[in-house]
């Protein structure tokens, strides 16, 4: 599951939301937060990683070489 945050949205509730689907059997989420400039994914209630704009997002596990440059999704 991909999030992308809003400027209304709490975080709290857009993280209950994706701790809610990954609760329901969802393999993987990520949380796109614009303002913060980073995307959060989760695998678990207790795998979890924030990745800054310098990062790279990738889904090995789920689409072999698919890679993607926050770089891109957070320009300048």
């Amino acid at each position: 599951m991909v999030e992308a945050t809003s400027p209304s949205d709490a975080f709290s509730e857009v993280e209950e939301k994706a701790l809610s689907c990954l609760a329901a059997g969802t393999n993987l989420v990520w949380v796109v937060d614009p303002k913060q400039r980073n995307v959060t994914v989760s695998k678990s209630r207790d795998r979890l990683r924030v990745l800054g704009q310098e990062a790279e997002l990738d889904t090995a596990e789920l689409l072999p070489g698919w890679r993607v440059s926050l770089t891109g999704v957070f320009p300048a």
